[in-house]
């Protein structure tokens, strides 16, 4: 029986209360395939910047500045000479590093939803079958 509140609702909030009362036929899509995409990406970004890091290194490195030689070796000089006044002693080392941490974050978050799906169908699908 539909009471009065359920005559009122249309469209997606229906649905929405339909699922709410019925979990055991709420599906959601799962995007895999745009999912994957998107970790794909993350690791081409993640690999960029990971050239780019290798290059300021190098650069720091060969730059024959005292501050720069040594700001692979120093995160507290690397922090404390990414925003000085003077041009030569500049890195961005630490900058990238900071960059990649988020990114890293972004790919872990992603890939590990990833693995758990495919895990998940896997079992599902092997118990399906009758563990085939």
């Amino acid at each position: 029986m539909e009471t009065r509140s359920d005559m009122t609702l249309r469209g997606y909030p229906k649905l929405a209360d339909f699922m709410h009362r019925n979990p055991e036929v709420t599906i959601f899509r799962k995007f895999r395939a745009a999912a994957l995409l998107n970790i794909l990406r993350l690791q081409a970004e993640l690999q960029d910047m990971e050239g780019e890091l290798s290059a300021n290194i190098t650069e720091d490195l060969l730059s024959k500045n005292g501050v720069r030689e040594i700001l692979s070796c120093d995160f507290h000089a690397m922090r404390t000479f990414q925003n000085t006044q003077f041009e030569e002693e500049a890195s961005i080392q630490y900058e990238l590093i900071e960059e990649m941490g988020k990114k890293l974050h972004e790919y872990r978050t992603h890939s590990l939803r990833s693995w758990k799906w495919t895990l998940y169908s896997h079992v599902y699908t092997q118990n399906r079958e009758g563990g085939r």
